[in-house]
């Protein structure tokens, strides 16, 4: 994968790219997640034994893990923090190889698979009206 303009190779077992913190079905996967700060989500989840696992992604999912964001990521993953199971980062924009043609999903559905995905936020991309209660 290519993040911040760096080569980052991870065997991963999945990864969730999100703007939101849900992941659907109330389940907060990014839970430091904004639809405002112009950063994705990043949530890597690499294979592993699934007995630690299911501690590891309690600590993710209650938001004790702290994404890391530019150069921290950079920094971490040079300084031995690829033996992390799961990694948290918040970056503008990803690129992804999928060489083993695993399974895509977009908002829940299938789609066909590919074998490089580049992910980005666009900025102000649309407006949002929210409604101001009646009184």
């Amino acid at each position: 994968m290519r993040v911040l303009g760096q080569e980052i190779a991870l065997d991963a077992y999945m990864i969730t790219v999100a703007n939101a913190d849900q992941f659907g079905n109330k389940v907060t996967i990014a839970p430091h997640a904004s639809l405002s700060d112009g950063l994705l989500d990043v949530v890597i989840v690499k294979k592993q034994n699934k007995i630690p696992l299911l501690w590891r992604a309690y600590r993710q999912l209650s938001g004790r893990n702290r994404p890391l964001r530019g150069e921290e990521i950079v920094a971490s993953m040079s300084s031995g923090a690829q033996q992390q199971d799961i990694h948290y980062w918040q970056v503008p924009s990803i690129e992804i190889e999928n060489l083993g043609g695993a399974l895509i999903h977009v908002d829940g559905e299938t789609t066909p698979s590919a074998r490089r995905v580049t992910i980005e936020v666009v900025a102000n991309a649309f407006r949002l009206i929210t409604p101001v209660a009646l009184r």
